[in-house]
């Protein structure tokens, strides 16, 4: 290796470190789902890693049946993911209280550690919000 070279190759190493942010998250995507679930107290929310991603499940609980659960995962800020668990009234409802359980993949992720915040936002007649989970989530 040339003496240009070598005074070169750590300005080289430097500049293809900087072409991507170790502080940015990556382009998040999502897979959701959600049903209605009989017969169990209410599960707390949870968050854990799992292979390019973080898993979180839980329940929303309704006034009454009739509601569909749509999932929407924003970038909040330099690792910081925002999970937004949308109900939606979708039918004629029983007056009965509903426990919506569901099961959000935040995928492509790069590996480092990651604030979760999970709110869940009820469309009544007015828009309610209820952050029901806030924590730190290290992604392998």
């Amino acid at each position: 290796m040339g003496p240009v070279v070598r005074r070169l190759l750590p300005v080289l190493v430097v500049s293809l470190a900087a072409c991507e942010s170790p502080l940015a998250p990556s382009n998040p995507k999502l897979a959701f789902e959600g049903q209605v679930v009989f017969g169990f107290p209410t599960l707390p929310t949870v968050a854990s890693a799992e292979a390019g991603g973080i898993l979180v499940t839980g329940a929303l609980k309704t006034p009454t049946t009739g509601y569909l659960l749509q999932g929407v995962v924003k970038t909040t800020g330099a690792r910081s993911l925002r999970l937004d668990v949308d109900a939606y009234l979708s039918g004629d409802p029983l007056p009965f209280q509903t426990q919506n359980y569901y099961r959000a993949h935040l995928q492509n992720l790069a590996a480092g550690s990651y604030d979760v915040m999970v709110v869940h936002v009820f469309h009544y007649t007015l828009v309610e919000t209820d952050t029901v989970y806030r924590a730190t989530v290290r992604v392998q």
